[in-house]
């Protein structure tokens, strides 16, 4: 009996050891984080007053005719006071932030979600609503080729286990890679210093790619009086996106939801899951190229033309219609061709 309780001992301490090993090994990974956070973001307290300008276009020569090109400049005073002129192909849009109060202009229905993702990311790498940013331990992490990549994975349905997540920093300079959840993420590179921060003079971003050039980075100019006021008359409802995650699409989809048509296949896999992101604008249309992604890849142009036929329902939020990126899995159960 005492053998027993001794070994017993022995293995709660062992296992103690181990999860407090995990617990500083976590812990350790969200420091670099916040310490990248801190070296690598404009948009915080601290930072010298800026002016920047980028200029956006496909990555890929193949994505040439995908109408992504356009332009993106801020000027920032201090945290929650800026001025942020955007411009794309059928959009422009003019936000002025300052004193809590946020003054807007949109010339254009839809605000591209390639643009916004790339703005935003061009001042902030890593979102406040991100799991990193929030303290959340990651579920994974490893070294590999010279980066540390962190992962914040969440179930799906047939054991489905989709990246939701990811952080990867140079482990030599502890500078983001990439990051990436939905709604958000971009890849890094081109840093150089700007008043003590490391900025990514390049980021590209989105699907077909788009990379964004940074061409102007300089201490703020002097501006015009009333350039930061966001009092004048004369707004916008201002245009928002907000993630959505899996939800049933009976609950988003107007009217009734037909039963998927799946091909028939051949020694490959019968059941399993298919999901995809999607960019709805303000109507509930589906707005940017999207690909399914499957347990059996068999099914992925099924499953492009069974999406693209739904008309979604418009999200209201706080009584305001918003643009919504919306993840939807779907389970599947296939037949064995003849």
């Amino acid at each position: 009996m005492s053998i027993i309780s001794s070994v017993g001992r022995r293995c709660a301490v062992a296992l103690l050891f181990l999860l407090a090993l995990s617990a500083a090994q976590g812990e350790d990974s969200l420091g670099r984080v916040r310490k990248a956070v801190e070296r690598c973001t404009l948009d915080q307290k601290g930072t010298h007053p800026f002016h920047v300008k980028a200029t956006i276009a496909p990555s890929l020569a193949r994505y040439n005719d995908s109408g992504r090109t356009g332009e993106v400049e801020i000027w920032w005073r201090a945290p929650g006071e800026f001025r942020r002129e955007l411009g794309a192909p059928g959009f422009h849009q003019v936000q002025i932030v300052s004193g809590g109060r946020v003054w807007e202009k949109d010339d254009g229905d839809y605000f591209p979600d390639w643009l916004r993702r790339v703005a935003e990311a061009l001042v902030r790498p890593l979102p406040l609503e991100s799991s990193a940013a929030k303290g959340i331990a990651p579920d994974k992490e490893r070294v590999l080729m010279g980066s540390l990549y962190l992962n914040w994975e969440k179930p799906l349905p047939a054991n489905m286990q989709p990246q939701k997540q990811d952080v990867a920093l140079n482990d030599g300079t502890g500078l983001f890679f990439y990051d990436g959840g939905l709604g958000w993420g971009a890849l890094f590179k081109d840093y150089a210093n700007f008043h003590g921060r490391d900025i990514a003079r390049t980021v590209t971003s989105d699907s077909p790619e788009v990379m964004a050039k940074l061409v102007v980075l300089e201490d703020l100019p002097h501006v015009a009086d009333g350039w930061f006021d966001a009092t004048a008359s004369g707004s916008d409802i201002p245009i928002r996106t907000i993630a959505v995650d899996n939800a049933p699409l009976a609950d988003t989809v107007s009217g009734p939801v037909p039963v998927p048509v799946w091909p028939e296949v051949t020694n490959s896999r019968l059941t399993g899951v298919v999901w995809v992101d999607l960019v709805l604008d303000r109507s509930g249309h589906i707005r940017e190229p999207f690909a399914p992604i499957s347990d059996n890849p068999a099914i992925n142009d099924a499953a492009k033309a069974y999406f693209s036929s739904f008309q979604f329902k418009p999200v209201l939020q706080e009584g305001v219609p918003v643009q919504v990126v919306r993840r939807i899995a779907l389970a599947f159960e296939l037949h064995q061709a003849k």
